[in-house]
């Protein structure tokens, strides 16, 4: 019983850092919900199928392409060079030190009008589209990949209740 309640706790506190890592990484949320079933697994076998895992990892790639596809959409729908791509992604990446999803954004920005307009030599106005359709890729994929992440986390939980009451 007392393995069932630290498993409990721990299941929990997996499933709470996966709703906070939601929006700013799906891969790692996914992830966390993989290792909090996996755990489960091993704490109550039958809780998650094989097939249960398999999806929970076919999510985390499925989420990594996700995000990668959100910013190469923007870029070509807004019309940016490769160096205005690779200037969102290395942006966004530095940003993100700088203040999550905020910083994200911006850097993803400021990273595709510096490769616009330095490397491709594109003007600001060019540039500045470019950047702006970018980050609106970006901003889809996230909200895309925070309701994926969001019906994970309900399947989750909804396993966890509806599981034989040994757990609790």
């Amino acid at each position: 019983m007392e393995i069932g309640i630290f498993s409990v706790i721990l299941g929990c506190a997996l499933a709470l850092l996966f709703f906070i890592t939601a929006f700013f990484s799906g891969v790692l949320s996914v992830f966390f919900f993989l290792i909090a079933a996996v755990f489960y697994n091993f704490t109550y076998p039958g809780m998650f199928s094989v097939w249960h895992l398999a999806a929970f990892t076919i999510g985390i790639v499925f989420l990594a392409l996700l995000e990668f596809l959100g910013s190469y959409a923007g870029a070509k729908l807004g019309k940016a060079s490769p160096y205005g791509f690779w200037g969102s992604v290395i942006g966004s990446v530095i940003g993100f030190f700088g203040g999550a999803v905020v910083g994200s954004l911006v850097g993803a920005f400021l990273g595709c009008l510096f490769g616009e307009v330095v490397f491709a030599s594109k003007t600001m106005k060019e540039a500045s589209k470019a950047g702006f359709v970018i980050t609106l890729g970006i901003i889809v994929g996230a909200v895309v990949r925070t309701l994926i992440c969001f019906g994970f986390g309900v399947f989750f939980i909804l396993k966890l209740v509806n599981f034989p009451s040994e757990v609790f």
